[in-house]
């Protein structure tokens, strides 16, 4: 497609895409690489996770500037039938949004916002009960990080910085991947947390993030 010469060849791994049909014309799909891809206008890095509507594209993209040399457009065969396992998810049952003085204060609160993805089940036919996951940083919302955060705060977001795992409805679990310091704070009580500490989280929590001061 893109010829063996090309240098884009080396942008692209043996096993990038795992792609699961969700029924409804809606597919989940997650990057297997360390090559990022882009959907929905979102970069999404390794392990990172969207739903895609059939009819919609995954970019492949190369250097810093994540050009795009191929485009996959899902689509359903004719003729093709699913038969769910289990419902799929209606859509994010949680989203952050980001805040404080770190954020450019032009930007509306629905463009900061990261949304949840549903998590990749291990058999694609239990869906894992449809709970969702989230993986904050660089590698995963390049772009909105770019758009939202002033450019000194960008160098204290990590590629990977924390996850935020749903247990079961209206409870979370926060795990910090960064080594860059973090908190969470329940009402007045502010919990510190190192790389792979773990805390509980609920509904209208906030987690800081250490951006220099």
């Amino acid at each position: 497609i893109i010829g063996q010469e090309s240098s884009n060849l080396t942008f692209i791994s043996r096993s990038h895409l795992q792609v699961v049909d969700l029924g409804a014309d809606q597919f989940l799909v997650r990057n297997l690489s360390v090559n990022p891809v882009v959907v929905r206008q979102q970069q999404l890095g390794k392990d990172g996770e969207s739903i895609m509507n059939a009819g919609e594209s995954i970019e492949f993209v190369a250097g810093v500037e994540l050009r795009c040399f191929l485009r996959l457009t899902l689509e359903r065969a004719p003729g093709a039938t699913f038969v769910a396992a289990s419902p799929a998810p209606a859509g994010p049952a949680f989203w952050v949004e980001l805040g404080g003085t770190a954020v450019r204060p032009e930007v509306p609160p629905e463009q900061r916002r990261v949304h949840a993805q549903v998590a990749f089940p291990a058999a694609p036919a239990s869906c894992n009960n449809g709970r969702q996951n989230l993986t904050v940083g660089r590698a995963y919302q390049h772009e909105l990080h770019q758009a939202a955060l002033h450019d000194e705060a960008l160098a204290w977001v990590s590629r990977e910085h924390f996850r935020i795992a749903e247990l079961e409805a209206g409870k979370f679990e926060l795990v910090a991947v960064s080594s860059n310091p973090m908190w969470r704070q329940h009402g007045d009580e502010q919990l510190p947390l190192s790389k792979e500490d773990k805390a509980s989280l609920e509904h209208g929590d906030r987690i800081w993030l250490y951006t220099g001061a």
